[in-house]
């Protein structure tokens, strides 16, 4: 099932929108090491085991193999890789701006850059913060799942589904098949993903994407979850 429920108009100003491409991040940022996601082919488990894949690779190798344009899940600049990017990232956050009557304080402290490839997938899994995806390049498909659907999510593992990169949850015997909602995300769109919701993320295009949680009022809903 299919639903457009995003919000627009709310980041129209922000410079990212217009500036962006391969050629603006190279020079915007200049000769630094990144940290990202590689070699995840290996491993259908790769989310999960997120803190095996962590590379520190020059970032213009990093641009030029998106240059290539590819379709890959093997390579991706993720929220996993937030702190250890933080600082040399920092050069692009001047291109971002405030959310008013949704977000507060420094989104920057806050904030994750999700960089990579055509085909990039972040399995079924849910947050334990309210985020707000926003998307700046290409287009991202998502799909959905509440957390009425908790029971046929097949929650094996911390917040993560055994459902894995099947986006359909195909492998869900008939009669037991969770109540799906799909949407594409494109540039200058955004969508709010409340804590619980399940959901299956892939790059459509070569994509560059936000997720914020500095928000209005308390967000921080993982300081007593211990099951991981």
């Amino acid at each position: 099932m299919s639903f457009k429920l995003v919000l627009t108009q709310a980041v129209e100003a922000w410079r990212a929108l217009s500036a962006w491409s391969l050629d603006y991040l190279e020079t915007a940022v200049g000769p630094v090491f990144v940290e990202l996601q590689a070699g995840r082919n290996a491993d259908e488990l790769y989310e999960q085991n997120s803190a095996q894949y962590k590379r520190k690779v020059p970032w213009q190798s990093f641009l030029a193999a998106l240059r290539q344009g590819q379709s890959s899940n093997d390579f991706y600049l993720t929220a996993n890789n937030g702190a250890a990017n933080r600082s040399v990232l920092a050069p692009l956050w001047k291109d971002f701006g405030p959310i008013d009557g949704i977000l507060s304080g420094n989104s920057q402290d806050q904030g994750f850059l999700w960089l990579g490839p055509r085909g990039t997938i972040t399995p079924w899994h849910h947050d334990l913060t309210n985020n707000l995806l926003v998307q700046i390049m290409g287009r991202k498909r998502l799909t959905l799942a509440s957390p009425a659907q908790t029971p046929r999510m097949r929650n094996h593992c911390h917040c993560y589904s055994e459902f894995g990169q099947d986006a359909a949850c195909q492998s869900a015997p008939r009669g037991a098949q969770p109540h799906l909602l799909r949407c594409d995300l494109g540039p200058g769109e955004l969508i709010f993903l409340p804590i619980g919701w399940w959901h299956h993320v892939e790059a459509l295009d070569l994509s560059a994407s936000l997720t914020l949680t500095n928000f209005n009022g308390p967000n921080d809903f993982y300081e007593s979850y211990t099951t991981f």
